[in-house]
């Protein structure tokens, strides 16, 4: 998948599939009378999740989507007017259900057909692991390897995760529209992030991999339990987040941000700017109130700028 299509795409699959999905589950309720503002922010967060598991592009995908870093979505979702938000706390799984419907369905061929329940313990992120720069400062006097040879298992290529495959989009979803709530895919929760999920299978070439002379000095590092093996001779590692130092758990923040996540909440020294800035548009820093009426105009506009821009 091209890394733009998520954006080009996510207009229409928020129209198409969510809020048809929305409209079939829920039915009709005066809170969706003006969808426009629910259009620009499933118009924003269909992007967002099909942008951060399409091809890894440098700086992450984030740079990319008109969304500034510092904003999340639980930030966003309090956007909406209270009665829209109100409605779609009180319907949760259907409302999980339109995402997934926007994010994995097809758009010219509708919904109905569409295995939902496949879906929901997708995870968030797919692909998101650690630059060739922060295998190299993780540990500065050892740097992570990315091969190993385990005798009869032959060589095996290693990748490092930050975040456990098992935070799925229906887990991140239902946090940031929680009482409470909170985008676990950001630095400032990051730490709630890892305790998302359960253990893998068992695999004995990870065990391999455990007892391997050459990675001695790294096994303590390694959340064995939520760590896997992938087709194609990979092994996929997952950091024992509680085990790490401030430095190593700090690289692991940061790679959230640099490869898809949306940073931290909203700066508290300024709350009144949100929303609209990155690096591949200029800066534009608007009020809050104004961020409202325009959550959905801006997301659609945004989306004929790059449909005229892009190859």
């Amino acid at each position: 998948m091209h890394v733009f299509e998520p954006i080009r795409s996510a207009s229409e699959r928020a129209l198409r599939l969510s809020l048809t999905r929305i409209r079939q589950s829920i039915g009709d309720d005066p809170s969706l009378d003006d969808p426009a503002a629910l259009l620009g922010f499933l118009t924003a967060l269909i992007a967002f999740l099909r942008g951060i598991n399409a091809q890894p592009i440098r700086g992450g995908i984030k740079t990319y989507l008109p969304v500034m870093h510092r904003n999340d979505f639980a930030t966003m979702f309090s956007l909406l007017h209270p009665s829209l938000r109100a409605l779609l706390q009180s319907n949760q799984a259907h409302f999980v259900e339109a995402i997934l419907a926007g994010v994995f369905g097809d758009p010219d061929g509708g919904i109905d057909d569409l295995d939902l329940a496949g879906f929901a313990n997708q995870p968030v992120v797919k692909s998101l692991a650690l630059t060739a720069h922060d295998r190299r400062t993780f540990t500065a006097d050892l740097p992570l390897p990315t091969t190993l040879t385990l005798g009869r298992q032959g060589a095996r290529i290693i990748t490092y995760r930050p975040l456990p495959r098992t935070l799925s989009i229906e887990q991140w979803v239902k946090a940031w529209m929680s009482d409470a709530p909170v985008d676990l895919l950001t630095t400032e929760h990051f730490d709630i992030a890892q305790t998302y999920g359960g253990g893998g299978s068992p695999s004995a070439t990870l065990d391999a991999l455990r007892q391997a002379a050459g990675f001695a000095d790294f096994t303590h590092l390694i959340d064995w339990s939520r760590s896997y093996e992938e087709p194609g001779y990979s092994l996929v590692l997952v950091f024992d987040w509680p085990r790490l130092s401030g430095s190593q758990q700090a690289i692991l923040r940061d790679s959230v941000r640099q490869l898809g996540g949306l940073g931290a909440a909203t700066d508290s020294a300024h709350p009144d700017l949100a929303l609209f800035e990155n690096r591949v548009f200029s800066s534009t820093k608007l009020g809050m109130d104004t961020v409202t009426e325009a959550v959905s105009s801006y997301f659609l506009d945004i989306l004929g700028l790059l449909e005229n821009s892009w190859p």
